[in-house]
């Protein structure tokens, strides 16, 4: 995630492609995409649409050449909505998911595999929009969708990488049925998430670590990490799931299982599921001889664990407990702010202020915590 290393180099290129007489747009294309997917992860939305619309008048000028061999034009209208979901531009980003649908719906089924694990991201990201406007039945029926999509493969449903992408999906549904009250149906969908989560990690050998680069790659909800660009040719590793990011889903399905306990009123049931994932990643972090200091420093997911277990106690009245918890999130979040995008990470940090004010009736900016307080926000927990 060394983006300002890549953004450098894409500089570079620029500067070179500007120097040549003929403009090759298969070039131009692909170079334009890359940046707007790179300003995408760092958050600069306006410079993600700006790239990506250049990479649309390179796709769609009235050469006869001009589509030969560049940027696949679905992944590019499928990052343009990503970008206009992040802005909260939602008729726009309709309009690109169904564009994007469209063209894939309309392919040829020469690589039937590639054609349904595209259109069934494009459903997810469709299923985002609605759950953003508040249109969680029509969310539903988005993820619903791409599952039966993934279904009709049959066995090849269960091989990489729709085992995978039908554990996001179901983890996805049972935060739809959260937010719509249903949650016995999205304790269900969690626990379809966690068997498949299970099972991935069970098979997959753990010195595999596999570096998923940006070339062609979608710019992918946060929601949603999974590429949905043309990259699956035949069962090789490229664009699978590490190990670390099998398990970090793991965990987030586990938090939401936590939740919904707790939701149902059992608050020590919930508490005890949200302690375990948190010991579960310090555990991974030693185990890949990190300590502690910077299992704080690269981990908000576990600000945020804490910031929920934060909320779970004063409901049970301990606030010692809640004010120990929340100062931890903070320090957790305020550390990794120094070695993370924190970006998609605000809403935490907005959280852990709000509780932090409840419980000790001040605001505390996040920038006010000292950077040597890893040790004090771990000791306890």
């Amino acid at each position: 995630e060394k983006f300002d290393s890549c953004l450098d180099a894409y500089d570079e290129a620029k500067d070179i492609l500007s120097r040549m007489e003929e403009k090759p747009k298969m070039q131009w294309a692909g170079l334009n995409f890359n940046m707007g997917v790179t300003k995408f992860k760092i958050g600069d939305f306006q410079a993600a649409k700006d790239q990506l619309e250049a990479t649309l008048e390179c796709n769609l000028g009235n050469d006869d050449n001009a589509n030969d061999g560049a940027v696949d034009l679905a992944a590019v209208l499928n990052s343009l909505a990503n970008v206009n979901t992040m802005t909260q531009n939602y008729e726009d980003a309709n309009t690109y998911y169904r564009k994007s649908l469209d063209i894939r719906e309309n392919e040829s089924r020469e690589n039937i595999v590639d054609n349904i694990k595209s259109r069934s991201l494009t459903l997810s990201n469709l299923a985002i929009l609605a759950s953003k406007q508040g249109e969680y039945d029509k969310a539903e029926l988005y993820v619903n969708d791409a599952l039966r999509l993934v279904s009709s493969l049959g066995e090849r449903s269960k091989k990489h990488p729709f085992s995978f992408l039908s554990g996001t999906l179901h983890n996805q549904l049972g935060n739809i049925f959260i937010r719509n009250e249903k949650l016995d149906i999205a304790m269900q969908s969690y626990g379809d998430a966690v068997r498949v989560f299970s099972k991935e990690i069970k098979n997959r050998p753990s010195n595999i670590r596999v570096k998923v680069g940006y070339d062609g790659a979608d710019c992918d909800q946060s929601e949603n990490s999974i590429n949905s660009s043309k990259s699956d040719k035949g069962e090789n590793l490229e664009g699978r799931p590490s190990l670390e990011q099998l398990e970090t889903h793991m965990q987030r399905t586990r938090h939401s299982i936590g939740l919904v306990l707790c939701m149902k009123g059992r608050l020590d049931e919930g508490m005890e599921v949200l302690r375990n994932v948190l010991a579960e990643k310090k555990r991974i972090f030693n185990k890949n001889g990190s300590d502690i200091d910077s299992f704080a420093m690269d981990d908000p997911e576990a600000g945020k664990i804490m910031c929920d277990m934060s909320r779970i106690e004063i409901l049970r009245g301990n606030m010692h407990d809640a004010k120990e918890l929340i100062n931890n999130a903070l320090v957790v979040l305020r550390l990794s702010s120094k070695t993370k995008d924190i970006t998609k990470y605000n809403d935490y940090i907005a959280e852990a202020q709000v509780i932090h004010t409840k419980i000790c009736g001040e605001t505390k900016r996040i920038d006010d915590i000292p950077l040597n307080s890893t040790k004090v926000a771990y000791k306890s927990v």
